[in-house]
């Protein structure tokens, strides 16, 4: 059972340094099926020889920031974070469409069901990724209840997103 930990906003700071300082640059996309696509800027999946890509997926959040924690290999593995940000109203956008992906149409709920996205290469290799989006999913309910300008408290300088919100202020 997991249990909540609140960081003091110093310690938070520290996480966000850490996970952006090694966070890959990527573009949004959606696919022909609808289902949001992560395109990485570099060859960073490692493809096994048999041509399939073994991954394992989880979810780091920091207050309204999350990274995708994604291992792929099998005798060489390569950790990769792919961060997500809800202060940034573009975005907060198209992040609707990836927690959309963890509705069940039966009862519409979020985190009803695992995320899902299609993480890909400019090389043309991809995976198709499912993992469980809690942290996100929660902040982006709550945030809903928040006038838009909530946000902007955990607005974070290290955040490539966040820092395109300077015209903002």
């Amino acid at each position: 059972m997991k249990r909540l930990e609140l960081l003091s906003e110093h310690e938070a700071e520290d996480l966000m340094i850490f996970y952006f300082a090694q966070a890959i640059p990527f573009t949004f996309g959606v696919l022909s099926n609808g289902k949001p696509a992560f395109m990485l800027k570099n060859n960073d999946i490692i493809v096994n020889r048999d041509g399939s890509v073994t991954w394992k997926a989880c979810e780091i959040g920091v207050g309204l920031h999350s990274f995708i924690e994604l291992v792929t290999g099998e005798t060489y593995k390569k950790k990769i974070y792919i961060p997500l940000c809800l202060v940034d109203p573009h975005s907060r956008k198209v992040l609707t469409l990836l927690l959309n992906t963890t509705r069940q149409a039966v009862d519409g709920r979020y985190n009803s069901k695992e995320a899902e996205m299609y993480v890909l290469t400019p090389n043309g290799k991809g995976v198709k990724i499912q993992f469980k989006l809690e942290s996100l999913t929660m902040n982006y309910v709550m945030f809903q209840l928040f006038p838009s300008v909530f946000a902007l408290k955990f607005k974070s300088q290290y955040c490539p997103f966040c820092r395109e919100l300077r015209d903002v202020e």
